[in-house]
């Protein structure tokens, strides 16, 4: 064993300078492997795709433009001024996210359409609590591509893996859609159009006042006037399929029955109601909707006492009390109506 030592001793003392060198070049090596793997990684995270176009620059400088624009806004005027002033949709979409980005929720708040505000969010603490805790608290990656040809944009916003430090990408998306001035529809609401629609039979009768539109369904607002005694449902979970709206070739989108409990679709007596159906809808500018289906209206037939059939063995009992005969209303246990849109 001494004598090994001795000629390890000899060998490094030979060779003293290679062995160094060596050392330092493997050294070297691990230093930057690890680094490019940390680059790698980094640019991974912060773009789609690993490579470098002359759009990634455009966007780039966009992207900077538009952070010192949001840095100089301190107004509402400001901010209508600053919005006429960029050339494409995306560039708005992209001011209202720096807003967000930077807690200015006020002038964010601004930039949203007036409809989109009376659908969603009333107030600026309506906003904050549903829309800016949903997609701003964290720090995001943000992509945004064209929808369709209406004005709307797909807008994905990721969790940056460098903060949360995990590999796996969370993503939430939502739908903004550009109006023709300039003002923002977000939470993928895209427009409100009045109706008022009126139709009824002997039971009820049914005024559709106008419809909200999401990128994935509409929401009908409607008042409902029961015309009878008994208590009626517009529809009851224990059937399926009954409630629809079609279009001109009688495709049927069915109402989101899962979204309601039976109590939702109650309407008492001889009363009104106001409620928002959901229907199951993508949109489509092109696929125009002319009906709405109701084909099972529950009428909930009751026992009542007949004023006109008195109980006469009951005139003198001891109680002094005078009863009446005991029968049920005989309304259908069922009906259907229809609201043409045309």
């Amino acid at each position: 064993m001494r004598k090994f030592f001795i000629f390890l001793n000899k060998f490094y003392n030979k060779n003293k300078k290679k062995i160094i060198l060596v050392v330092l070049i493997v050294a070297f090596f691990l230093v930057f492997m690890r680094e490019a793997d940390r680059y790698i990684a980094k640019e991974n995270s912060s773009s789609v795709n690993n490579t470098t176009t002359i759009t990634d620059i455009k966007n780039t400088i966009n992207d900077r433009n538009n952070q010192n624009i949001t840095d100089n806004i301190v107004s509402k005027e400001d901010v209508e001024a600053k919005v006429k002033e960029l050339n494409n949709d995306e560039d708005v979409i992209k001011m209202f996210i720096e807003f967000c980005k930077k807690r200015n929720v006020d002038n964010a708040y601004n930039m949203i359409s007036d409809s989109c505000k009376k659908t969603l969010f009333t107030t600026q603490k309506e906003f904050s609590e549903k829309y800016y805790n949903t997609y701003f608290s964290n720090q995001t990656i943000i992509k945004i591509s064209k929808y369709n040809d209406n004005g709307t944009y797909k807008v994905d916003y990721s969790l940056d893996p460098l903060i949360t430090g995990s590999s796996e990408n969370s993503k939430i998306t939502d739908y903004i859609t550009i109006t023709k001035d300039k003002k923002l529809n977000v939470g993928g609401f895209i427009k409100n159009v009045a109706l008022n629609k009126k139709t009824q039979n002997s039971y009820v009768k049914i005024n559709v006042i106008s419809k909200d539109v999401f990128w994935d369904h509409e929401n009908y607002n409607v008042e409902l006037d029961n015309l009878i005694s008994a208590k009626i449902y517009l529809d009851t979970k224990s059937t399926e399929r009954n409630s629809f709206v079609s279009n001109e070739n009688n495709t049927c989108y069915y109402i989101d029955i899962d979204n309601y409990d039976d109590s939702d679709l109650e309407v008492q007596g001889n009363k009104s109601k106001k409620m928002t159906l959901k229907f199951n809808k993508k949109y489509n500018e092109n696929d125009e909707i002319v009906t709405m289906n109701f084909n099972n209206i529950v009428i909930e037939n009751y026992e009542y006492g007949d004023k006109n059939s008195i109980n006469k063995n009951d005139i003198l009992e001891k109680s002094g009390e005078t009863t009446y005969e005991r029968k049920y209303t005989t309304y259908p246990e069922k009906v259907t109506l229809r609201v043409d849109f045309k």
